[in-house]
């Protein structure tokens, strides 16, 4: 995947404010990508979903900026609530990131609390 541009996805819904998700699959390249204003800017995950693993992934010179928005958790036990990500992997194996730039990263969530 390259060259996509993902901007305040989720926003006013407080929910799935994810720029690019990666779930539950393998062998994939990801590079020159841009994630801001989101909650996370991309998120690699492996779910209990599907047995096999995530794995073999390689992203390079993806940027992620000012991903402050604050979403929600799903109900139900499904998503945590997520602010202030730049790029996260979770329970992966084989995975290559290199010469990305992660900036400008407030938790959402802490940033309300204090304009409260």
């Amino acid at each position: 995947m390259t060259g996509n541009r993902s901007f305040r996805s989720g926003e006013g819904s407080g929910v799935e404010g994810i720029g690019f998700l990666f779930r539950d699959s393998s062998w994939g390249r990801v590079w020159g990508n841009t994630a801001r204003g989101n909650c996370a800017g991309m998120v690699f995950v492996d779910t209990s979903e599907n047995p096999a693993p995530a794995t073999h992934w390689m992203a390079w010179d993806n940027n992620a900026s000012h991903n402050n928005l604050a979403c929600a958790a799903e109900q139900g036990g499904g998503a945590p609530a997520l602010s202030g990500i730049g790029i996260t992997l979770f329970v992966l194996g084989l995975v290559m990131l290199v010469a990305g730039t992660v900036l400008d990263r407030l938790d959402g969530m802490r940033r309300e609390q204090r304009q409260r």
